[in-house]
């Protein structure tokens, strides 16, 4: 089958775009045809890693904004694509996309299937004198679409109660990225010797954190538990990979509270030298605001690193609370509580990562990214066009 896999953008390196890839690729290594259109970006060329057709499309921002301007615009693009390169089967990501999926859906008389990563209140800006009229028309138009698939239970039940119905929602839940099992780390037989040695507890630990630079992810509120660490004048390194809008605000701040030796930013890298750092840390620690089921999480507890997430949305879907990882507040006094936990009982810090591992083996692996093609084969085999309806 000929798949078109569509979302804002794919070059980011979010969480989004790396489940787009995995889906890409593993599409390909089942003999299928895929191609990704994107709307909120200019650049148009073929993956490196993935070697397929990628048309990117900049929808104007105020556009994006406004919504609906730009559903019918993405309308367009979506319509005009299909015919051209043939799709059989078109898999939108986000309230955006599925929105303008179901509305070409019976034009192209093809099957829509859409997955949700996030809830749309998450995503979208909020228009509240239309909230009430758009709530029922997004309910009717995501009912039509083939399947939407939820890749964490909390979205799921969330999507029920905001409304939005469908004859199948399903759950997928998200799995370790294929980038992290695959791709070989550049240091790994450094890192592997100090795996194998317990840490003592008066050693300085390295802390890892990767996500966007943005409010969401909460760098700051870390930053201001790493102060209260500092001032217990207890030993830790913290390493924040990522890029974004808040860093010069993130950098002002280290430097306000005396930590610029302690946090280092070190924004973009390779999947190749991200591996090679999760393998050397000692502690994973996610801070965020609001989540959904985030891929960052599942390549920590794979590398058997103990994780330290705020209680938010589908985070406890992923971590029982002290067997597999710590769960928190989302304030700085109860994250650096665990993390003066984890930095001074070696032997607590290891049995929660051991478990982490196999959590994420027995449910976040790349079985999940199979089981959502396997979906996408059956509806396109089982669709019937309106067509055959009508006769």
């Amino acid at each position: 089958m000929n798949v078109l896999e569509v979302y804002a953008s794919y070059y980011k390196m979010g969480g989004v775009q790396v489940h787009i890839r995995d889906l890409c690729e593993c599409l390909r290594r089942r003999g299928h045809s895929v191609s990704v259109l994107t709307y909120s970006e200019r650049k148009k060329s073929s993956d490196h890693k993935v070697p397929i057709e990628i048309e990117s499309y900049k929808i104007p921002k105020i556009l994006l904004l406004l919504r609906y301007p730009a559903i019918l615009i993405l309308c367009f693009k979506l319509y005009t694509f299909s015919l051209n390169r043939k799709i059989d089967i078109i898999h939108v990501h986000g309230y955006t996309a599925a929105i303008a999926g179901s509305l070409v859906k019976k034009l192209l008389n093809k099957p829509v299937v859409a997955t949700f990563h996030l809830l749309p209140k998450y995503t979208e800006r909020s228009t509240p004198l239309l909230d009430i009229i758009e709530k029922r028309i997004s309910s009717a138009l995501l009912a039509q679409i083939d399947a939407i698939i939820n890749v964490s239970k909390w979205n799921l039940l969330e999507m029920k109660k905001s409304g939005i119905k469908n004859s199948t929602n399903l759950l997928i839940r998200n799995w370790v990225p294929h980038s992290v099992t695959n791709v070989p780390s550049e240091q790994d037989s450094v890192y592997n010797e100090r795996d194998s040695k317990k840490v003592s507890s008066n050693q300085e630990l390295q802390i890892i954190l990767i996500g966007r630079l943005s409010k969401q992810k909460g760098f700051d509120i870390f930053i201001k538990a790493a102060n209260i660490l500092s001032k217990k004048k207890l030993k830790f390194k913290a390493k924040i990979i990522g890029t974004g809008i808040e860093r010069n605000n993130l950098l002002k701040l280290c430097e306000k509270l005396g930590l610029k030796n302690s946090i280092d930013f070190l924004g973009f890298i390779s999947d190749s030298k991200k591996k090679s750092i999760l393998n050397s840390s000692d502690i994973f620690v996610l801070p965020s605001r609001f989540e959904g089921l985030p891929l960052t999480i599942l390549e920590a507890m794979y590398f058997e690193k103990p994780v330290i997430a705020t209680d938010i949305n589908g985070i406890k879907e992923v971590i029982t609370n002290e067997v597999d990882g710590l769960i928190v507040n989302c304030t700085a006094k109860d994250i650096a509580q665990k993390l003066e936990l984890l930095l001074t009982n070696a032997y607590f810090r290891n049995e929660i990562a051991k478990n982490a591992r196999k959590k994420v083996e027995q449910k976040f692996s790349f079985k999940n990214c199979e089981d959502t093609i396997l979906k996408l084969e059956m509806i396109n085999e089982n669709y019937q066009p309106f067509i055959n309806n009508v006769l």
